[in-house]
């Protein structure tokens, strides 16, 4: 993981480096400088830019790799200690349930590890480098960066505390048709043979209706909470430029036009960045609930002493088959 972290921030580097050559090439626009220092900027763009490939591949196969890993990792826990759980635990389970925890649970964290990583890496990367450069040329407006690190906070603390419990509530509906549809399945000779097909039917249809209600309640709180962080990041990033762009023209700060597009520039890609991995903020809670139903099963003590079983073998020779005459009642 140190390798892909490594990687993604030599990939990553053009979002923060090239408003920096972009400055400079206004600057020297404005000044009526030589072509030289253009060269220059244009020269250092195009290396980094370079650089995003080689670091690219890096990242994606030690990614992949440990999240594939982790994967593997935990389904193989969850198998040796579901065969430790009593049968008894088994039979409160079910065999649906149970299969949904080892496929979709796992595959859910798996999910949420590779599509949360860029993001929040890039979102970190652009902040510090912003942070840093806009430090050195201009630190009045190191304030107005600051401002999106409580509002990020306090947006992430609402869709959780929202949102957890829904996603609990549509997981439970999940785990429930997964039943019902494996129930459905075992019993289908006994249903039929008492003509209780529509009986069978309407269970699982109110467990995928249940599903359905779970589902569109989490999706408009995903879009409300989405709304609600884009509007706040746009106007904040219409602030910096308007902000930017005054004290430039009044003379408040020596500013130069190149230094209100860095900082313009720096809030929209800061402001994208940070909106991008809030929108994950659902990816997330969904496989922290996947965790939680995981840790369900590993943190359960409901277990049977099998030590010092062995398997056995079954000896052919051991059965004795006879021809009996059995008279058949008529």
């Amino acid at each position: 993981m140190a390798a892909a972290t490594l990687a993604f921030v030599v990939k990553d580097s053009p979002f923060w480096a090239m408003p920096i050559v972009t400055a400079n090439i206004i600057d020297a626009v404005v000044a009526g400088d030589s072509l030289s220092p253009v060269l220059v900027d244009g020269a250092a763009a195009a290396a980094v830019i370079l650089l995003n490939l080689p670091a690219n591949a890096v990242c994606v196969r030690n990614l992949s790799a440990t999240v594939r890993d982790v994967g593997v990792s935990v389904r193989n826990e969850l198998t040796h200690h579901l065969q430790e759980l009593s049968i008894g635990f088994h039979y409160r389970l079910g065999a649906s349930v149970t299969q949904s925890k080892v496929v979709r649970d796992v595959e859910n964290v798996e999910l949420m590890m590779q599509q949360t990583f860029a993001p929040v890496m890039s979102s970190v990367g652009v902040l510090v480098g912003a942070c840093v450069v806009t430090s050195l040329r201009v630190p009045q407006f190191m304030a107005v960066f600051l401002l999106l690190v409580p509002l990020a906070a306090l947006l992430v603390r609402w869709l959780r505390r929202r949102s957890h419990e829904r996603n609990e509530a549509f997981r439970r509906q999940v785990e429930q048709l997964s039943s019902r549809v494996g129930e459905m399945a075992s019993l289908t000779h006994i249903t039929r043979a008492h003509g209780l097909e529509s009986v069978a039917v309407s269970r699982v249809a109110a467990s995928a209706q249940g599903v359905r209600d779970a589902g569109v309640h989490l999706d408009r709180l995903n879009g409300r909470f989405g709304a609600l962080s884009w509007a706040s990041y746009q106007t904040l990033g219409v602030l910096c430029l308007v902000l930017a762009a005054s004290m430039s023209l009044t003379g408040t700060l020596n500013i130069s036009a190149g230094e209100v597009v860095l900082l313009s520039t720096y809030f929209t890609i800061l402001t994208n960045s940070v909106t991008n991995a809030f929108a994950l903020a659902p990816i997330v809670t969904r496989g922290r609930e996947s965790l939680r139903s995981i840790a369900e099963v590993l943190q359960d003590r409901d277990l049977e002493d099998n030590r010092g079983k062995s398997p056995r073998a079954i000896d052919p020779r051991s059965f004795d088959v006879r021809r009996r005459d059995v008279p058949v009642p008529r």
